[in-house]
């Protein structure tokens, strides 16, 4: 695919940057000032309320409450309903967080730890922060301001984020659950790679400022005006992509929907910093900072992480390296908790049962069905990861 001016003219924020060592010590903390929410689905074992588990959480996070079914925004956790799970399914959501969220996620996984546990019906949803905060949607960049730049800008980076998931696609399906990965063309996490080829059309139509145009059209930034929004418009249409441009204009953040149900508050901190270094390295231009296009590395694991800024020895990296060769079964070093060369196992095994907490008290249970067990490893579904 040809995307020679993938780069929308955006040179205002190009980090500059020769060194990949560099650019790693940029990003670092850049992420750590990044505005992110996560959701977290899971499955409730019986005899745990929605109430029952809110409350609960609430002793360890200030604030959670059950609030049924709403996409609220608020400054606390909550328990919410999901209609895509079935009864014992709940959605853990919090409220925008910084770096303190890192903390409060980890505190909520501790907690659920034998009350609820994901299942293959579930996802993990990370939203990043996108737009600046005097802009409520995305609609006030495209249609509500005449800052042009602005909305290049915005466009460009967009793209960019798409183009560059879909190219390293491979890299993100090798450490994935098979039911998460494009090959098994999941309904709630969609291949990118349609969405892309349409908005790279767009942006090769060709923009001309003959005189004639400009009578037509009104000048030509109103060609450009144009092009953006059609641009636009293109990733924002699906919503169950692996990511969801749509999102901008409800939360003014994208949503990154591939990643598998999880409990485990290291795969959900990893990927929330995963996704932010994606969203970081993509804000530059790479026409400007060639060394920044995903088409100068390998579409693997090893070219991703270089492409992030990651040397092989970075924590992050490693941890996907781990997780890969768990799903590839070729991890040489056994889990310490289960003794597994097949898991990726930490102190959140997958395998380890998880007891009820003694201090779990649950007056408003009146709901429950049935533990079911998966046909491979003949664990509790909500406990294995071999979907």
């Amino acid at each position: 695919m040809i995307i020679e001016n993938v780069a929308l003219g955006m040179n205002e924020l190009a980090l500059g940057v020769a060194l990949v060592a560099m650019l790693a010590l940029l990003l670092g903390v850049a992420i750590k000032g990044s505005r992110y929410g996560v959701e977290i689905e899971a499955i409730r074992k019986d005899g745990v309320s929605k109430h029952g588990l809110a409350n609960w959480l609430s002793r360890f996070v200030s604030g959670t409450e059950y609030r049924g079914y709403t996409h609220q925004v608020m400054s606390t956790w909550k328990v919410v309903d999901d209609g895509s799970l079935n009864s014992m399914g709940i959605e853990v959501v919090s409220p925008p967080m910084y770096s303190e969220g890192r903390a409060a996620i980890t505190a909520i996984c501790d907690n659920l730890r034998g009350l609820a546990s994901a299942d293959s019906s579930c996802g993990l949803h990370a939203h990043i922060r996108i737009l600046a905060d005097h802009h409520t949607n995305v609609d006030d960049v495209l249609y509500g301001s005449n800052n042009l730049d602005e909305a290049i800008s915005l466009t460009g980076w967009m793209f960019r984020i798409a183009f560059a998931y879909n190219w390293f696609q491979t890299a993100i399906d090798g450490f994935m659950p098979p039911s998460r990965r494009m090959s098994n063309n999941p309904s709630y996490c969609g291949s990118l790679q349609h969405t892309v080829s349409e908005a790279a059309q767009e942006l090769h139509q060709p923009l001309t400022n003959s005189l004639e145009q400009m009578l037509r059209h009104g000048g030509v930034d109103e060609i450009v005006w144009s092009q953006m929004r059609s641009i636009m418009s293109r990733l924002m249409g699906p919503r169950y992509m692996n990511i969801n441009f749509g999102a901008l204009n409800k939360y003014g953040t994208i949503e990154f929907r591939q990643h598998g149900g999880t409990t485990n508050p290291n795969q959900i901190n990893s990927w929330v910093e995963l996704m932010a270094r994606l969203v970081l390295v993509c804000r530059e231009d790479w026409k400007l900072q060639s060394m920044r296009d995903p088409r100068s590395y390998d579409a693997g694991l090893s070219g991703f992480m270089t492409w992030l800024g990651l040397h092989k020895s970075d924590p992050l990296a490693a941890f996907y390296s781990r997780r890969t060769k768990r799903f590839q079964g070729t991890l040489i070093a056994p889990c310490t908790t289960c003794d597994a060369t097949n898991c990726d196992g930490d102190d959140y095994c997958p395998r380890s049962h998880s007891p009820q907490p003694s201090g779990y008290r649950d007056d408003n249970y009146r709901d429950g069905d049935e533990m079911e067990y998966c046909d491979e490893c003949e664990e509790p579904e909500d406990d294995c990861e071999c979907y």
